[in-house]
């Protein structure tokens, strides 16, 4: 969404500002993922100048043309048979962000090779990439991609073929400046004495099911419970370091006796990463000490009352995490009635939130449907209360939220 005149501009700014092994991370929409989307990008945009149409009737107007395109069976999209499946998606996706994504002149879709090389001039090499359950994609993908990717040797040209065999269409990357080696021994030091927080624990979509499934830009994996389920248990306890995680033993497998196995580095590092990714657990620092953390909890406290008063505040600060945390606004207005009424239990907590939203002309959602009424919010609302109760309320607490 930048211009090239501007991005020189903040290269320029990265020239100026980072020291030898800093480390920048960008994310930008890339090719080949995006091939479908251009012709709709394109067309929207080209409406729009063309019509002078405003923002969202050039998004609302220009879907309905290019629907009436795909369904015309237009060639474009008949050789690109995902762009009706994107545009049929456009009518899911929140108006705001369209009209950011879609409906500007300076759009561009990077392939990874190209990236690569206009940050070259500025010291910038690729690293890694920032989404951590991607960090061990390439030993995910089935053999006939395995080899594939195997006959490229140029770092660079394996990320591009690497885009083009998943499909990828947005990337996160870590690049470095300059060249500052951290040598395999120091790197394991370090890795071993990283410290992990549990922020939460998946539980399974269905009765029965595998709780332990996590996205990547493959798809979803499934992960063994024998594997990932102890792990949870040894943080449940508190912070540990990848180290003591890796002492953690294996747990059975179905019908396979008592534990016996320990992890090696790369596997236990290969579980953290889709842990991280997923938010389930996050890097974790030594609790914040006096005036810090009284701060860090004086700020949170007018957050939540804040969002009481209606404020869209969505974050809120963890003293034991260097980090903010992602809160939705029915955690936070709960938090703020728990501060005001702490022996309140979750029907009263409820009662008071539904109150609440009511002064404020809101109301909640289920499964698609407004509830609007005191007597059609009640149900949900408990149902939210009572899951901050007993999952966010006792996590915040550990993690110096509140």
């Amino acid at each position: 969404w930048i211009a090239r005149p501007v991005r020189e501009g903040l290269y320029r700014c990265l020239d100026a500002a980072l020291e030898p092994g800093a480390l920048v991370y960008l994310s930008y929409n890339t090719l080949p993922g995006w091939l479908a989307g251009l012709p709709i990008q394109h067309l929207l945009r080209l409406w729009q100048v063309s019509e002078g149409w405003a923002s969202l009737t050039a998004i609302e107007q220009g879907r309905q043309r290019l629907k009436r395109l795909t369904e015309a069976n237009a060639a474009t999209s008949r050789v690109l048979p995902a762009m009706k499946a994107r545009l049929d998606k456009l009518a899911t996706l929140d108006r705001n962000y369209l009209v950011q994504e879609y409906l500007h002149d300076a759009w561009t879709n990077f392939w990874f090779d190209e990236l690569a090389k206009e940050l070259a001039p500025h010291k910038l090499q690729y690293l890694t990439t920032a989404t951590a359950s991607d960090w061990y994609l390439p030993a995910m993908l089935p053999a006939e991609w395995k080899a594939v990717l195997q006959e490229t040797s140029d770092a660079v040209a394996r990320e591009t073929v690497l885009d083009v065999l998943i499909n990828q269409s947005f990337r996160r990357d870590l690049w470095v400046h300059g060249q500052a080696p951290l040598w395999p021994a120091r790197q394991r030091e370090a890795l071993l004495g990283l410290r992990l927080a549990l922020l939460s624990r998946p539980t399974p979509k269905e009765a029965g099911a595998n709780p332990y499934v996590y996205g990547t830009s493959l798809g979803e994996v499934n992960g063994k419970p024998e594997v990932y389920g102890p792990l949870y248990d040894a943080l449940q306890g508190g912070p540990k370091t990848l180290g003591e995680l890796m002492q953690v033993p294996l747990g059975a497998a179905s019908g396979q006796g008592s534990a016996t196995a320990t992890r090696s580095l790369g596997d236990t590092l290969q579980a953290v990463g889709l842990m991280l990714a997923a938010g389930h657990v996050a890097l974790a620092r030594g609790p914040l000490a006096g005036a810090a953390d009284k701060a860090a909890k004086a700020l949170n406290r007018a957050i939540v009352q804040a969002s009481l008063d209606g404020a869209p505040y969505r974050f809120a600060v963890a003293s034991a995490l260097p980090w903010v945390l992602g809160a939705a606004d029915s955690e936070l207005m709960l938090a703020a009635l728990q501060l005001s009424q702490p022996k309140a239990n979750p029907e009263a907590l409820a009662q008071l939130w539904v109150d609440r939203l009511l002064l404020l002309g809101r109301g909640l959602a289920h499964e698609g449907q407004a509830l609007t009424t005191r007597e059609a919010m009640t149900p949900k609302a408990l149902d939210i209360a009572q899951c901050f109760v007993g999952q966010t309320l006792p996590a915040w607490q550990r993690l110096g939220v509140l």
